[in-house]
């Protein structure tokens, strides 16, 4: 690829992450959500798979350990997830995601859906299929560097 290919690539990836995020950011405010799109991750994934350790979750998130301590710390301020200790090892813990945190999950997740709906708007099955074996391909490329 040409440098001037390289450039304009760059520029149009920069462009549409910074696109992606607004209607997100205004739908959040709008709609008084109070969490992350990190701390999102990390409760979609409780929800799917309830009482998780706090390694399985890094795994999931693929996240670090120290990360995931801070999102955990910040959901659980807010009520969103519980740590209980396994009754036959006090050194582990288990991640639940509360009642609290399921109601704010499946609310992101109708914003979502609601954005991603609008988004894929005028787009063909075939465009999409395309789209996303260049991003898989750039993501490929990406693990070498």
């Amino acid at each position: 690829m040409m440098n001037n290919e390289n450039t304009i690539l760059e520029l149009s990836v920069r462009n549409i992450l910074s696109h992606i995020k607004c209607p997100f950011d205004k739908y959040y405010a709008r709609e008084c959500v109070t969490i992350s799109a990190e701390q999102h991750t990390v409760l979609a994934c409780l929800r799917k798979q309830s009482k998780v350790t706090h390694h399985t979750l890094c795994k999931l998130t693929n996240k670090d350990k120290p990360s995931i301590t801070r999102l955990l710390d910040r959901l659980e301020m807010k009520h969103l997830v519980q740590r209980v200790a396994d009754p036959n090892d006090k050194r582990k813990k288990y991640i639940h995601i509360t009642n609290q945190g399921i109601v704010e999950c499946e609310k992101i997740s109708r914003i979502r859906e609601s954005i991603m709906q609008h988004v894929m708007r005028n787009i063909s099955e075939t465009e999409l299929v395309t789209f996303n074996i260049v991003l898989q391909n750039i993501m490929d490329n990406l693990a070498l560097v």
